[in-house]
């Protein structure tokens, strides 16, 4: 699930190849439910210009979260800003870190995926039932206004 967020269509205003140009950029990113720190990463550099994507380390800066054997990967957030460490514990709506545009990431955004194990490319994806019961499908980006 990739969220962006946007005003009057737009998820910038200014200079488009500047990340705090963005809307998302700086966004506080929330724990989605109670879980185990099990994995994070806060030391890959944002992209910039913006458009100029890091191939290397796809997801960027990321923290993942067990819940249980299902765990939640928030990836591509900002350089630094990560506040968890791995074994800590988190409640949902805990700020976690900001979000970025870290990794193979094209602009600020953040992706969002339940899956069955901690690594977010040998692990299965997983439904994720939404509070207000929206059912996006796969490849389909979700914004907010």
């Amino acid at each position: 699930m990739t969220l962006y967020r946007k005003k009057d269509g737009y998820s910038y205003k200014g200079d488009p190849l500047k990340n705090t140009s963005y809307y998302a950029f700086g966004q506080p990113i929330l724990a989605p439910t109670s879980g185990t720190v099990v994995s994070v990463v806060n030391n890959i550099p944002d992209n910039e210009p913006v458009g100029v994507m890091n191939e290397k380390v796809p997801a960027g800066n990321e923290v993942v979260i067990d819940h249980g054997g299902e765990y939640s990967v928030l990836a591509h957030m900002k350089k630094g800003s990560v506040k968890v460490k791995v074994g800590d514990k988190v409640k949902s709506g805990d700020e976690i870190g900001l979000l970025g545009n870290s990794g193979n990431s094209s602009e600020a955004h953040l992706h969002f995926q339940v899956s069955d194990g901690a690594d977010l490319f040998k692990s299965r994806s997983i439904n994720i039932n939404w509070k207000n019961r929206i059912t996006p499908v796969q490849g389909e980006t979700i914004t907010a206004e």
